[in-house]
């Protein structure tokens, strides 16, 4: 009788399915527009505007484009960066995280005497 149903019910469901005919899409031309550019305008005798080309020669040139905090090479940081990379240089492998056995490890005592509370499970 489920069975039956069940049967009854899947019947009176339409499942929509996608239709096989295959569409032509036409090709889509390509049209180039003059764009008009946007933004702020650029003054070529600013200050900026040499900063950048001084920074694009530099660069131009194999420099570097130095940004930023600057480095101490005097540093803790530095050393321990100098320190590691050293070592990686030298085939030690290195591995991510701390190094097990660097934390900290608690003694706990642990007693095997059974615990009895007052008045509960004893009798006298």
């Amino acid at each position: 009788m489920l069975y039956i149903h069940i049967t009854q019910i899947i019947k009176k469901i339409k499942i929509k399915v996608m239709s096989k005919k295959k569409t032509v899409v036409a090709p889509v031309e390509t049209i180039v527009v003059n764009s008009v550019k946007r933004g702020r305008p650029t003054l070529e005798g600013s200050v900026r505007q040499a900063k950048l080309v001084a920074r694009a020669e530099r660069v131009a040139a194999g420099g570097s484009v130095e940004r930023g905090r600057p480095s101490n090479p005097t540093s803790a940081r530095q050393a321990r960066l100098a320190a590691r990379a050293a070592r990686i240089a030298s085939g030690v492998e290195m591995r991510a995280g701390r190094p097990k056995g660097t934390g900290k490890t608690v003694e706990v005592e642990v007693s095997m005497e059974p615990v009895v509370e007052a008045g509960v499970g004893v009798e006298a």
